[in-house]
């Protein structure tokens, strides 16, 4: 059996419903764009149920080094709110970037991004502006923390700076790594990850998995 819904308006299901207290995890989870998950039953000698979550939306790039001042400028840190932040994402570098950007959009990168100060504006402001995730050739050391801290989906892989172009459709499996570019057909692999960090982005962030814990 098989089963596969898309959060926000589109659903498609192939299967009976799902059971109510599985369905109520999947409307509890929270983000931003198109997060697809797919529902595969194996038989009773496995007696497991798995779910893949996938994440697809149009490519914006930027290049190497992209650091924090450029991701949110110092000027708008006196603010934690991330719809704020959000409106001045990439100011630095594309100061039309937030108006242009949609929901669920991509960024790809180059080397070393996130580089620069260890402000958790930065991916605060990327989450805001509405991009589902973030794939680079390398992120700098400490905002690779702070983007699972705040629940913000990142991913390397070697090559996909050059593989993908700007205005793509990429979609990206969390589970295996493996990113697909439905625009020109190419398959890159990306480190997966691991199921730990995929709860704290399904939670928002690092905090909110705690509270989530200790609630439940």
């Amino acid at each position: 059996m098989f089963a596969a819904y898309a959060l926000k308006t589109e659903r498609i299901s192939t299967c009976p419903p799902l059971p109510e207290m599985l369905a109520h995890k999947l409307n509890a989870v929270s983000g931003v764009g198109r997060r697809v998950f797919e529902f595969r039953i194996y038989p009773p000698l496995f007696d497991a149920l798995r779910m893949i979550m996938k994440i697809e939306g149009t490519v914006w790039k930027f290049g190497d080094n992209i650091d924090t001042d450029v991701i949110i400028p110092a000027i708008y840190l006196v603010t934690t709110d991330m719809s704020e932040l959000g409106k001045h994402c990439m100011e630095g570098v594309d100061a039309t970037f937030a108006e242009k950007v949609g929901p669920g959009d991509i960024i790809v990168a180059g080397k070393n991004f996130g580089c620069g100060s260890s402000r958790e504006h930065a991916p605060m402001a990327i989450k805001g502006a509405g991009i589902s995730c973030v794939i680079a050739e390398g992120f700098a050391r400490i905002f690779f923390r702070n983007a699972f801290n705040m629940g913000l989906a990142i991913f390397e892989c070697p090559g996909v700076f050059q593989g993908i172009q700007e205005g793509d459709r990429v979609s990206v499996n969390q589970d295996t790594g493996e990113i697909t570019d439905h625009t020109n057909g190419k398959r890159f692999l990306a480190n997966p990850v691991p199921p730990f960090m995929q709860e704290l982005i399904e939670a928002g962030g690092l905090m909110a998995y705690v509270l989530n814990k200790r609630q439940s």
